[in-house]
């Protein structure tokens, strides 16, 4: 008897076209806040609704900013029309920070956490003076800073297909929070979860695929040499790049040591070549058997 195998899902092409620099922000957390207090930071529990949208989200926003460590920043939160945009925050000396949510939220409050967290975050970033010119960047450096600072579940799962059947017609509605995509949103988590060692909290519908597609990516990371959890042919051709001295993006020899990238956080690890041996990253503390 034949036992069929589905096939792995394939992320769509543009689904990680922003890893190079998700990868870059996580690393520069680490850089700023230390290993340690970056694992500090645990995972905020789900909040209960409020009927009330306004004092929902104020209360809200005040459990984000403790969860930060930033408990004496006072973030106020209104509704008005933003013109598309679903949140924007104003940011200044403080203590108080004026945070805007867009007036759908008035009516449909199931999201408001998830905007809530990245413009919470905002404020976190520009406290610990951490800021890029460009805004693509900094966007991008808040949404990761949010999921990997314990206030991303919410943003993944806002993200939902839902689909309309009509009598002649079959229509298509994709809802979303945030500048990453959905699969790189899961990558931020799983990278987390594998560097903590915790358990994700379960996702429904579009959300858990696009975890599932990001927690594959962020199990790639811990299988590339010199890694021991790289497949045999993977071993094998680093150990004929290893005696060829031939670097690839994944590695590079010089004088008797190889440099890579750590798996959790992406600093960078030099380590004697030809030894089989347990490292700790410098920046992350996090601990990964390799045989160089």
């Amino acid at each position: 008897m034949a036992f069929l195998r589905w096939p792995a899902p394939v992320p769509p092409a543009d689904a990680f076209a922003r890893l190079g620099l998700v990868t870059d922000a996580i690393a520069e957390l680490y850089a700023k806040l230390s290993g340690p207090a970056v694992k500090a930071f645990g995972t905020l529990p789900p909040l209960p609704p409020e009927r009330d949208p306004h004092i929902g989200a104020q209360w809200i926003a005040a459990a984000m900013t403790r969860h930060l460590g930033i408990g004496d920043a006072r973030v106020i939160v209104g509704f008005n029309a933003l013109g598309g945009h679903v949140g924007e925050v104003e940011l200044g000396p403080g203590p108080e920070y004026f945070v805007t949510l867009g007036t759908r939220y008035q009516d449909d409050p199931r999201d408001i956490p998830a905007v809530l967290a990245h413009e919470v975050t905002h404020v976190f970033l520009h406290r610990h003076g951490l800021r890029h010119a460009d805004l693509t960047r900094h966007e991008i450096l808040t949404d990761t800073a949010t999921l990997y600072l314990g206030l991303g579940w919410p943003m993944l799962a806002a993200y939902r297909v839902d689909v309309t059947q009509g009598r002649y017609t079959r229509r298509r509605t994709t809802s979303r929070v945030g500048y990453l995509s959905p699969p790189e949103m899961g990558y931020v988590l799983a990278k987390r979860a594998l560097a903590f060692g915790e358990e994700v909290r379960s996702f429904t519908g579009a959300a858990a695929e696009a975890y599932r597609l990001g927690h594959d990516r962020a199990l790639a990371d811990y299988a590339r040499p010199p890694l021991s959890g790289a497949s045999r042919a993977a071993r094998a051709r680093y150990r004929r790049d290893r005696e060829l001295s031939r670097s690839t993006a994944d590695y590079h020899f010089a004088g008797g040591k190889v440099a890579f990238a750590c798996p959790a956080c992406g600093h960078g690890t030099r380590l004697p070549a030809g030894r089989s041996v347990r490292a700790r990253c410098a920046a992350c503390r996090s601990v990964f058997a390799c045989e160089t």
